[in-house]
């Protein structure tokens, strides 16, 4: 990542949820970055319930302790997606030196069990990323996973790993760097992307970009407080991209021709808490 840092201003939340409130979006708190060291979540949550909108986020989990938590529930979130990294204790703590994978469950356990006795009802979901090619081989680690979570989220779910370049991935226990240059790159005219038809991405300093993935914000198309969301959503660029992506020419779009897409290998297991494990998995 080579874009500069930071945490968005609570003005800039305001005049974005002031904006699409009527249209009532689903409002995710979060792209390459972590939600909880924000001060102001909580407030921002309660500002966009107060507006008639749901905001969720999907956090690491770290710093998910007590205090945040009950902010958190008093806010009122809805819903908390925890992402764990690695399907084993072994795997997490290599992708994430210094922490504990116990420790997350804890928190995680510990929001559960204050959401009960505050009687706030919010959903929790744990996700876990491998490897395509090791949904097979692993599925040992699969149904250890579920156990190990088991009676604590309600729901549970193990995907494919996006593979942007230079991304640190773990294989059969080690993690290396990927390059795309080394990948197999799929036929363009068999990539589906929905990113510029059902949302924008809003960096922190208030830069609006049309894809998730553009992590360095290389494709800008306008700066809250100088367009309005509505202008640059029915803008000339967002045209040409979503008329581009139905006519299959990802190449003709700097950013798109390195899309994760291209390399990646997508796929969702969900399961759904305390159901047989034989039975519960739903692939989609």
């Amino acid at each position: 990542m080579r874009r500069e840092i930071g945490m968005m201003k609570m003005l800039t939340f305001t005049t974005i949820v002031d904006e699409v409130a009527p249209w009532r979006p689903e409002l995710r708190l979060f792209n390459f970055g972590e939600p909880l060291m924000h001060p102001g979540l909580g407030e921002m949550i309660r500002y966009a319930k107060l507006r008639g909108l749901a905001a969720n986020f999907q956090t690491n989990g770290v710093l998910l302790d007590d205090n945040r938590s009950i902010a958190l529930l008093e806010s009122g979130v809805t819903y908390v997606g925890v992402s764990v990294n690695g399907l084993t204790e072994s795997e997490y703590e290599s992708i994430r030196p210094g922490c504990r994978l116990d420790d997350i469950r804890e928190n995680v356990r510990h929001l559960r069990e204050t959401a009960a006795r505050m009687g706030i009802s919010v959903h929790i979901h744990i996700n876990a990323q491998i490897l395509a090619d090791e949904s097979n081989s692993r599925r040992g680690d699969m149904e250890r996973y579920i156990r190990y979570w088991e009676g604590i989220p309600d729901t549970l779910s193990v995907s494919g790993i996006s593979l942007f370049d230079n991304i640190a991935v773990m294989k059969t226990g080690i993690s290396s760097k990927i390059s795309q240059s080394s990948l197999p790159r799929k036929d363009q005219a068999n990539i589906v992307c929905t990113e510029p038809f059902d949302r924008l991405v809003i960096k922190w300093d208030g830069r609006i970009t049309p894809c998730c993935a553009d992590y360095d914000a290389r494709l800008v198309l306008g700066q809250i407080g100088n367009q309005t969301l509505e202008e640059v959503w029915r803008g000339r660029t967002m045209a040409d991209l979503r008329r581009m992506i139905e006519q299959k020419k990802y190449d003709s779009s700097e950013l798109c021709r390195s899309c994760p897409k291209l390399y990646s290998h997508e796929f969702t297991m969900l399961f759904r808490k305390n159901i047989n494990a034989q039975n519960e998995k739903i692939a989609k």
